[in-house]
């Protein structure tokens, strides 16, 4: 993968990927998946809400298109969305900048299941064939679109976690966080 700035990793914050909001972005090679099974995992720590803030994802820079976990106010509460063609609202309450969540995408199938900090915040219908390929900025959108905090241990699955499975990563990594 590549990096598109420099000074991003930072050992002295729980090793993350520390990101400005301005360019910054991490590419990798594509992993491709469909709907029959995925996982997402990744702890991620906003410095701000606004906009439409990709965590992690796929873009195609031929015509982009964003999938994945992105962040955005809506009605005044902060809000996190699966975007995949048409958003996916998880209503986790308001969240808040500067705290540590640990955030999971569990999709079996053709239902999408959401976890916040090890709870099942809830499933909806939606469905996804393609690939990963960012972490930190939906490049398509616009430069208002990149994360401006940190973001630490994204795990990609080609298959669905069981909940325990979610639990038992939960717990390995939350000492580092929270």
């Amino acid at each position: 993968g590549s990096f598109s700035s420099t000074g991003m990793y930072d050992s002295g914050n729980q090793v993350t990927w520390a990101f400005d909001g301005v360019g910054d972005y991490i590419d990798f090679n594509d992993v491709s998946f469909n709907s029959s099974g995925f996982s997402i995992s990744c702890w991620f720590n906003s410095a701000t809400f606004s906009e439409q803030n990709g965590i992690v994802g796929s873009v195609n820079d031929v015509s982009p298109v964003w999938v994945g976990w992105y962040y955005k106010t809506y009605g005044g509460a902060n809000k996190l969305t699966w975007y995949d063609g048409g958003g996916k609202v998880f209503d986790f309450g308001t969240l808040s900048i500067n705290t540590w969540y640990n955030l999971v995408a569990v999709c079996d199938s053709d239902t999408l299941t959401a976890y916040l900090n090890n709870v099942n915040t809830g499933s909806l219908s939606a469905t996804y064939d393609g690939v990963f390929n960012r972490i930190g900025g939906t490049g398509g959108w616009g430069g208002i679109n990149e994360f401006e905090g940190n973001i630490s241990n994204v795990y990609i699955y080609n298959r669905a976690l069981s909940s325990a499975e979610v639990t038992q990563n939960y717990n390995a990594t939350k000492g580092r966080f929270i």
